[in-house]
């Protein structure tokens, strides 16, 4: 049964409860053979150490707790650990009393040992009891107990009655049910009965003395450098906060010295900083003399000469302890800040308490000596303060630099670099987004179309050679127009761009079949992919495609003509989810990944630089709370002077996964403050109502009109052009074109908006330069709001990291850089390029829509005096 029960992790409740049942039944079998005589000395004895095995193993399965992280604050075991436990407990006890009928008043203890349980028995008289130490040397728990005289006071015990002793120590507590109290693993017990009855150990006037070892594995010690002269006073080293997780439990301060001979005062502040003159506690190092537990004739425990125990302290104060160390000369100290208590469990209530226990001066961080008035079964807590203790080392200059408010400083001296040059690349970009009008134009042409040609992403996908292009429909074809040299200086067909023209016809070509595109081999860069091209009908809004996805080239050593005819594509090949992905991944990739679109942003995109910069500011400083929030115990290894393992990197993830939570809302609320705008501004130009959709555009502006005479005839104009306009086009409602008329304001002022209907478009015809009197101002407070909440995030998340890392030492500030850059690398690297994804799978299965088809052609702003698209165009 042992060797069925050694795997514990492998243990289901089912397999628990089946066990503990037959190892019931055999203890029962067992004490009968014992009992009556029938079971030799020695078969007990290998017996009765396998049944101990196996209950171990099950009460080892049965405490582990339902989650592999050792958490202190929330135990909690599986449901059906309580009965198998109490079962094992008393199949135990079954098992020890069976033992204790073997053994002879005064002879040798027995003692049965297995990884996670140890029993001594003893069996004396009464007047040959001896007081003293008892302990289990492979584990190092003890107790120290007086007489017998001492022990059991009552008179009860007569000085020839046989007294039996139990000492047992459990590595896995046993009563994981009492989660009153958070404890260590570890609990022993000593308890002691007279013919298998329990004899109650109450009220000592002579304490008994119990050492529980404990793992000191989750220790946190911080080095500190102090310098030694007599006019630097007391040196502050360390500062805690003491929360309600430490309530009533005794503060430790242990150190260790380079030099084992210095002689210390270490002083305690309570919210502030300690002088020699104002403190709150002091202590003197080491101890002039030290507690000394006898264990054996060659044996004895001393308390560590420089262990402070401070006592129980205020759970609302935050305490500082400094250093005075007189010697003029450096020593390093190895400091460790903890807490820890003693406990008992309560058999009556099922809870473990406090009282007719305190913790003993034997106390360091790898053991807890407790004195205590009764016996029963022991516990400790124990907290090492890793992440309350903050080390500021005053001595050494190194040390004393503020890394972490001097991080969060550099973030925003960045941030106002980079976002100062991105508002002039904003300004920039403004002019990007114009439609051209081409140079070599038709003044008398005054039917509109919209050409937008996307450039491919490869390298050296742009072009320096002439580009012309020609539009083919069933009524016929335009002029052989010139995209790649215009009236202006901007630079068009370049890597990754996507220019609008303006092409204009005298007549309506019909339904575009195709497009004819011809180059040459002019200039360096005789090559061009052409990814596809869009063409729009600006009075109708219908839109044909050509996707293209090819490089145009032509011979390089001969100064030819090249010519291609891309047809039409079709609506289901356009649609296709594989070519939209690419198209979309492409786009995203520059567009859409935060860090990298600060350079590669569409002039286009919602998202201005200025806004991207804040979101990238904002994930930065978010993944330094966060860093600081996550801080803890790094791995095994190190490097240099900070830890690099496991927990680094987990801790830097976690910190990266929130600040992209927050990005992806600052981010989502500044693209659609763009929208809301523009529909503001949709509602202060265009007003009214009905059927008529209310499109504003750049091309939308007012003028001053002189005197009321000269509009009069002004307005005959327009309405001249616009029946022009229509007479070209087909024939509107008279409700249409009523809504499509200018209106005279009282005050001389005119205005028009450029309404669409739910057929085709009506540029407007007479502009106003006065668009804030005549139309109204747009409404900015949504973006009012996104600027606001992104400057509360920022400010924010700077003041905890300045707050909370202020006192960071170096090795914890190292470590804290650790995670960030983590956190940094992870969204550069890794989340940024998952939402591009995932936006470009939702767009080729769901939305099914080139970028650029949301877009609106724009009118130059220099032409803002001009009346009209054909006009705008003869005006160039």
């Amino acid at each position: 049964m042992a060797q069925l029960t050694k795997e514990d992790t492998e243990l289901s409740g089912d397999a628990q409860d089946l066990a503990v049942s037959k190892l019931t039944e055999m203890t029962t079998f067992l004490r009968a053979k014992t009992e009556d005589g029938t079971a030799s000395v020695q078969v007990v004895e290998s017996t009765t150490q396998a049944l101990i095995s196996g209950l171990a193993n099950v009460v080892k399965a049965a405490a582990r707790r339902t989650s592999t992280v050792h958490d202190h604050f929330t135990p909690k075991v599986f449901p059906w650990s309580s009965t198998v436990i109490q079962q094992s407990l008393q199949t135990i006890s079954t098992v020890k009393q069976t033992v204790l009928t073997t053994i002879a008043p005064g002879e040798k203890p027995k003692v049965l040992t297995t990884p996670s349980l140890a029993i001594i028995l003893q069996r004396d008289e009464c007047r040959d009891f001896r007081a003293g130490a008892y302990v289990l040397e492979d584990f190092d728990s003890l107790f120290s107990v007086p007489s017998c005289d001492d022990l059991f006071r009552n008179g009860t015990i007569q000085p020839d009655q046989v007294i039996d002793t139990h000492m047992t120590h459990f590595s896995n507590n046993p009563y994981q049910w009492a989660t009153n109290i958070s404890l260590e693993d570890t609990v022993v017990s000593l308890e002691f009965t007279s013919e298998g009855q329990n004899i109650a150990v109450r009220n000592l006037t002579e304490a008994v003395d119990i050492i529980i070892p404990r793992d000191d594995s989750s220790e946190f010690w911080n080095t500190v450098r102090i310098s030694g002269d007599d006019i630097t006073g007391v040196q502050d080293v360390t500062a805690f906060n003491n929360t309600d997780i430490h309530e009533n439990q005794t503060f430790h301060v242990l150190l260790r010295p380079s030099n084992p001979d210095a002689e210390l005062t270490l002083y305690l502040g309570e919210d502030q900083y300690p002088t020699l003159v104002t403190y709150t506690s002091k202590q003197s190092l080491p101890l002039a003399t030290a507690f000394t537990l006898e264990v054996s004739e060659d044996r004895n425990i001393t308390a560590d000469p420089f262990l402070w125990q401070i006592g129980i302290l205020n759970s609302s104060s935050t305490y500082y302890i400094g250093i005075s160390y007189s010697v003029k000369d450096y020593l390093d100290l190895e400091l460790l800040v903890f807490t820890s208590s003693c406990t008992y469990f309560d058999e009556t209530t099922s809870t473990w308490q406090r009282d007719g226990c305190q913790l003993g001066p034997l106390t360091t961080s790898n053991r807890t000596h407790c004195i205590c008035d009764h016996l029963t079964s022991f516990g400790s807590t124990f907290f090492s303060l890793a992440n309350d203790v903050a080390v500021q080392t005053q001595a050494d200059a190194a040390d004393d630099i503020p890394i972490i408010p001097i991080a969060v400083a550099s973030a925003f001296a960045l941030y106002l670099v980079v976002a100062s040059w991105a508002y002039f690349k904003d300004k920039e970009d403004k002019v990007m987004v114009e439609t051209m009008a081409v140079k070599d134009r038709d003044p008398l042409a005054h039917y509109q179309y919209d050409v937008t040609v996307v450039t491919g992403f490869r390298r050296n996908a742009g072009t320096s050679g002439n580009v012309n292009i020609r539009l083919i429909g069933d009524y016929g074809e335009s002029e052989l127009h010139t995209i790649s040299d215009l009236l202006t200086n901007r630079k068009v067909l370049q890597r990754g761009s996507i220019d609008s023209f303006l092409i204009t016809t005298r007549d309506w070509l019909g339904e575009i079949k195709e497009i004819a595109i011809r180059m040459d081999n002019v200039g360096k860069s005789q090559s061009w992919y052409l990814s596809r091209v869009m063409v729009r009908d600006l009075q109708t809004d219908q839109r044909w495609h050509f996707l293209s996805n090819r490089w145009l080239t032509t011979d390089q050593d001969r100064r030819e003509v090249f010519e291609i005819h891309l047809p039409v594509t079709d609506e289901n090949e356009l649609r296709q989810a594989l070519p939209l992905f690419v198209a979309r991944a492409l786009f995203g990739l520059r567009n859409d990944h935060l860090w990298f679109s600060i350079l590669t942003r569409s002039p286009r995109s919602s998202l201005t630089r200025v806004q991207r910069v804040t979101c990238c500011l904002i994930i930065l400083l978010c993944q330094m709370v966060a860093a600081i929030i996550f801080h803890g115990i790094s791995g095994d290894s190190t490097l240099g002077e900070f830890r690099l393992g496991w927990e680094q990197l987990i801790v830097g993830v976690e910190s990266g996964l929130v600040a992209f939570v927050v990005s992806i809302v600052i981010t989502a609320l500044f693209k659609s403050t763009a929208k809301i705008t523009e529909r503001s501004e949709e509602r202060h130009c265009c007003g009214g109502n009905g059927d008529v959709e209310k499109k504003p555009t750049k091309s939308t502006y007012c003028k001053e009109v002189g005197d009321n005479e000269n509009t009069d005839a002004e307005i005959e104009e327009v309405e001249f052009e616009l029946a022009d306009w229509h007479s070209a086009r087909g024939s509107v409602s008279g409700d249409d074109w009523q809504n499509r008329k200018n209106v005279k304001t009282k005050d001389g002022i005119c205005c028009s908006c450029c309404c669409r209907t739910a057929f085709r478009p009506v540029p407007s015809s007479f502009i106003c330069s006065n668009i804030s009197r005549c139309c109204g101002h747009p409404s900015r407070r949504c973006s009012h709001l996104a600027w606001v909440l992104a400057f509360a995030t920022c400010s924010g998340a700077a003041f905890c990291a300045i707050y909370y890392g202020i006192n960071f030492g170096k090795q914890e500030a190292f470590s804290w850089l650790v995670y960030v850059g983590v956190a940094f690398l992870q969204d550069l690297l890794i989340l940024q390029f998952i939402k591009i994804i995932i936006f470009a799978v939702f767009v080729s299965l769901c939305c099914k829509m080139y970028e650029e088809e949301s877009w609106e052609p724009v009118l130059p702003e220099r032409l803002a005096a001009v009346d009209s698209w054909t006009t705008a165009t003869s005006a160039l």
